[in-house]
Order: C-alpha cells, then structure tokens, then sequence
C-alpha cells in the first residue's frame, strides 16, 4: 500500500482548505494547545463533520507534523501490524515529526496500543466520532495518560464569526434583526460549518453517513429499516417520555434487549436523543 502517497494527499487537502476557506477559530482551541504542552495523548470526540480534522490539523501545523485519516477507503483494509509503517513515512517525509495526528482512529483494531507507545515521545491527536473511544479503548488502556475533549457543531457564538458578526454589548435595532434571522438559521443547520458552503443540503448526507458508517456497517446490523426507524422515531419524538417496551411495540421489535442494544449504538456515534425509560 502506497502510505506516503495517501498522506501527502491528505495533508495537500487540508492545507488547501485553510488556503481557500475561511477559518473559524474554535472556542476549545487555547484549552486543547494547553493539553499538548508537553508530550500527551489527546482525543478530539465529535459528531461527524464538525470540524475535527481541521481543528487538530491547526493545533499542530506551525511545527513537524504527520497526519492521517483512516476514513478513506484506501485504508480500508489496514491491520494493526501497518500503523508502524504509516510512522516510518511520516519520517519519510517529514523528518522528526513533533505531532501526529491519527483522525477517525476507531477504524483501526488496536490503535490504542500504538497510540500508548507513541505519547511518550509524541504529541498525539486522535479524533474519532464514536465515544467508545472514551469509555472502551482509551480509557482502558491510556488510563489517566490522555486528555479527552468533545468538539461540537459550531456555538452561536462561533456561528456569528462566520457571518462577520462582532460580538457586543449593544446592538442597533437592524443588528438585533440581522442576529435573529441567524439565530433561526443556526437552529436549522445545527451549526455543522459545511452548511456555510454546500446549503443545508447537506445535513440529510450527514445524518445518513452517521446511521450507516457508525451504526449500521460498524455493529454489522441486519434490519437497516427497523434502526433507520427508531433513529427517525427517537430524534422526532425527543420531547416525549416514552418506554421502552412501548418503543419495541411501536417499531415491531420483538425484543427489548435488542432495542436497548441498538439505542446504545445511537448514543455512540453521538447523535442525541433521550433514552427511553424502563419498562
């Protein structure tokens, strides 16, 4: 596998981006620089497209870095055993790298591993969009040797950048309505930035690459139309109370573990929703 050629067309794609696109600087990033002081492990956890790549590619760019996605399907077969030889090419081509960078990490079976060995020398950043990364892997084998922050969706603060809109402590009667109108669009996008570029549009992409990257490929589920279902059923009713023996009876699911098991996953890939009470 060619790992020097799919990195340096990653790292080219992100440094294309900043050229090209306006750059939000996120709340989270003097809090985030200030974790990487010294060599560490950092985890960046988000929902998908939230910005995580471009966050961390900032965090590390003014010194030697490698970076590199595994969300890429020429990646998609990659063992364990190849992460070294993805370091060896950060060598290759970059010399003595200070920061590494290791985005959608999950989708490598022991990347923790690697990850622990690495932080010793290394700044490390991994980004994934499952929080199993927190409560499974990480935290079992980085056990108080990682530092762990949850990068979301633009605020509406950061959203007002975007337009170009100062923050004050007075505003005109026009500037109250310009910031109103933007309030009712940020509910809409949810502040995802590519809403900015590609129209709100996107957003049904999003959620679809979420119910089938991290749900439905990930745990390997059979009854796509069942979970597809209940995630609808679960994001549109999220006001109710609701059982969740009533919920199995609504969606035809026979059992209730099953269901549980699949709201589990829902929580996972960091789509909120209310957990159903106990029967």
């Amino acid at each position: 596998m060619d790992f020097k050629g799919i990195i340096k067309e990653q790292r080219e794609e992100l440094e294309s981006i900043e050229k090209r696109e306006r750059i939000i600087p996120r709340e989270l990033s003097l809090q985030a620089a200030k974790f990487l002081k010294y060599p560490n492990a950092l985890a960046v956890i988000g929902v998908r497209r939230c910005g995580k790549s471009i966050f961390s590619y900032l965090l590390a760019k003014e010194k030697p870095f490698g970076y590199i996605n595994f969300d890429d399907e020429r990646l998609a077969s990659i063992k364990s055993e190849d992460l070294n030889k993805i370091l060896q090419s950060f060598y290759e081509l970059y010399g003595d790298v200070e920061y590494i960078i290791l985005d959608e990490v999950q989708n490598v079976e022991k990347w923790e591993l690697f990850v622990n060995r690495l932080r010793r020398t290394k700044k490390v950043i991994v980004t994934g969009s499952n929080s199993k990364l927190l409560s499974g892997e990480l935290a079992t084998h980085l056990t108080g040797r990682y530092i762990d922050i949850t990068l979301c969706p633009f605020s509406f603060r950061e959203f007002l950048d975007l337009n170009q809109i100062e923050i004050s402590e007075v505003y005109t009667t026009k500037e109250k309505a310009e910031i109103l109108k933007l309030f009712e669009k940020y509910l809409i996008s949810g502040g995802f930035p590519e809403v900015d570029k590609f129209g709100k549009a996107i957003l049904p992409r999003i959620y679809n690459d979420i119910i089938t990257k991290d749900i439905l490929l990930r745990y390997k589920i059979k009854k796509i139309e069942e979970i597809k279902n209940l995630a609808r059923y679960l994001i549109t009713n999220f006001c109710q109370e609701i059982s969740y023996s009533k919920l199995a009876r609504l969606m035809g699911v026979k059992h209730i573990s099953t269901l549980s098991k699949w709201i589990s996953y829902l929580e996972l890939s960091l789509i909120h929703i209310s957990e159903p009470t106990r029967p």
